[in-house]
């Protein structure tokens, strides 16, 4: 066990990187799907802006309803407040346009797999 401890922590050593993280505060989700929809939810629960693009507005419609019901889900069960709910979906933004990805820190390709649509 000594020799797991040791070499997880020296995995995380590079020798020589001085590079920090960067401070992100603003995510894109290409794609409105269920991947991207879980994805977009677990940044937002973490105070992130999420923006979410895809082709057509009733994608973006569809995914964001899905996520709705995720969240009612878990407020009927008991794990999650209305409260944090609410503050999670105050979060999301909704595009059609990659104009509006201009200011993002992150962008994360979620699309269905079709590498004519990846491309």
């Amino acid at each position: 066990l000594q020799h797991v401890f040791f070499s997880e922590r020296g995995a995380a050593k590079i020798p020589g990187l001085k590079a920090k993280p960067a401070n992100i505060k603003k995510v894109a989700l290409i794609g409105a799907g269920l991947m991207a929809g879980g994805i977009a939810m677990n940044f937002a629960e973490r105070g992130m802006q999420v923006v979410m693009l895809d082709r057509e507005q009733q994608f973006l419609d569809k995914g964001m309803a899905v996520i709705k019901a995720n969240y009612d889900r878990s407020v009927k069960r008991g794990s999650k407040s209305q409260a944090k709910v609410d503050k999670a979906l105050s979060m999301f933004s909704l595009t059609t346009s990659y104009e509006d990805l201009r200011d993002v820190d992150l962008v994360i390709e979620a699309v269905f797999e079709d590498m004519v649509l990846k491309k």
